[in-house]
């Protein structure tokens, strides 16, 4: 952890105590299984699989998986009932909603065996719903179908007999959980407890990187849903207690972000302009950000897990997640980065993130969006030799139809020797937009000078220039 970000805990600590406004007890994190996710995915699987015993399962992230031991006695025990009419509606709604979706539905409802409607679906929910014309008699008949699945299959039967293994998954979840203590580090950088009840639902039958959150109102919880396990040759491995910790700064962070954007609305929609300038050649509505105030939460929320990386991980860590998520489209992420320093450094002024969040703000009136010349390829530099390689190029950029290709060593730029990619940038930067430079590269051996026209692959952020500036502050990173 940083020294300043030690040191700071270690002098407001006492100073916050004695005023009474330090975080209250942590709430804890309920990790446990629910039978209705788990009858939810069985039926899932059903209705997704062409081929019941084949060796494939859902896509997660695009990739298919190996089916785990669990998976596989699954469909084995409940294939006979492949056509039953819950299997059948499943499929004709998954066309309309995604796994998240059908999860969050059962989340309103009793506990099994009857899921009766316990509160109302949410609003965003029901109109999806209704678009699609679901709602209400096609859901109802699911959600009955369901219940009549559950009692002709023997559900109760077959979970009784695997429930070690549904108890492993959980205990998995926990240890990763103890080890970690996120959610404590979560609330000590947002400067206030998680305002909801936190219960996670481990599934060992969904895809290993298939997570989400959703807060029931009516509950005040925050469900945390996650599959339990990556797949090896033959046995569960745990997910990797880092992979657990950055999904739950990602969905809790959300809890203390969301609300904030709400209350704030007017302000933020004063900086609507910004998204026109992100959502470049849509951008972010490919990311289903539509909006500016969904756009600006992920923003904050991916840049404080940056900061957050800056404590545990150390200053590398943090620079490579702010270019990943730049090169992404999230462009005010280094800007943010900068500014979040305040917080840090002024934790006696201001106590929590809540109370910097106008700040924050309100610094967004100090960019303007400028079309700067950057290299539309990404490169690595090798520090022993001191040079730099290819390693992505932008599809359909100028440098893609010059012919550069991943693995092209740079050589020089209009015969300037090039030694890093700080170099590179500082050579490209300086160009107009639509001139040529002349790259030479070696490519198995042999060396070659490729024109390239200079462009640009996103709008990028500046400061305004300002006539008296204020006292310097160190900057951490550009």
């Amino acid at each position: 952890m940083r020294l300043y970000y030690k040191l700071s805990l270690l002098v407001i600590l006492p100073t916050i105590l004695a005023s009474g406004t330090f975080l209250a007890e942590s709430r804890p994190l309920e990790i446990n299984y629910d039978k209705r996710v788990e009858l939810t995915m069985t039926v899932y699987l059903l209705a997704t699989e062409e081929s019941p015993r084949s060796a494939r399962l859902l896509a997660s992230h695009g990739k298919s998986q190996i089916l785990n031991p669990l998976k596989q006695a699954v469909i084995d025990y409940f294939q006979k009932y492949s056509k039953h009419p819950a299997v059948k509606l499943l499929q004709e709604m998954k066309s309309h909603l995604s796994l998240d979706e059908l999860i969050t539905l059962v989340l309103y409802h009793s506990e099994l065996p009857k899921l009766i409607k316990l509160y109302d679906y949410p609003s965003l929910l029901t109109w999806k719903l209704k678009s699609a014309n679901l709602y209400p008699k096609v859901i109802q008949n699911y959600l009955k179908a369901l219940t009549k699945f559950y009692k002709k299959s023997k559900f109760e039967k077959f979970w009784l007999e695997r429930l070690q293994e549904y108890e492993e998954a959980v205990a998995q979840v926990r240890k990763s959980y103890e080890e970690l203590d996120i959610i404590r580090l979560v609330e000590d950088y947002y400067g206030a407890p998680v305002s909801t009840k936190l219960k996670c639902i481990v599934s060992p039958l969904m895809p290993a990187l298939f997570v989400f959150s959703h807060r029931v109102e009516a509950e005040t919880t925050t469900y945390y849903v996650m599959g339990s396990s990556i797949i090896g040759d033959s046995n569960f491995v745990p997910i990797p207690a880092a992979y657990f910790m950055d999904r739950v700064m990602d969905e809790f962070g959300h809890s203390y972000v969301d609300p904030l954007t709400v209350k704030y609305h007017q302000e933020v929609d004063r900086r609507s302009w910004l998204f026109e300038s992100l959502n470049r050649q849509g951008i972010m509505t490919k990311k289903l950000y539509f909006d500016w105030n969904t756009c600006w939460n992920e923003h904050i929320v991916k840049v404080i897990k940056a900061r957050m990386y800056l404590a545990l991980k150390g200053r590398e860590e943090a620079i490579k997640f702010i270019i990943n998520e730049e090169e992404k489209g999230f462009k005010l992420i280094s800007f943010l980065y900068d500014e979040l320093e305040k917080y840090e450094e002024n934790r006696y002024k201001y106590t929590s993130f809540a109370s910097f969040y106008p700040v924050l703000l309100t610094s967004l009136d100090n960019l303007e969006p400028v079309n700067k010349p950057v290299p539309t390829f990404r490169v690595l530099t090798h520090q022993e030799n001191r040079y730099v390689v290819v390693d992505f190029v932008y599809p359909k950029s100028a440098a893609e139809q010059a012919g550069l290709k991943v693995g092209d060593t740079i050589l020089g730029i209009d015969g300037v020797a090039i030694k890093s990619e700080q170099q590179l940038r500082s050579i490209i930067g300086k160009k107009k937009i639509g001139s040529t430079i002349r790259v030479l590269i070696a490519r198995a051996g042999v060396k070659y000078e490729i024109p390239v026209s200079i462009d640009y692959e996103y709008t990028v952020f500046s400061r305004k220039q300002i006539a008296k500036p204020t006292k310097p502050r160190r900057r951490t990173f550009y």
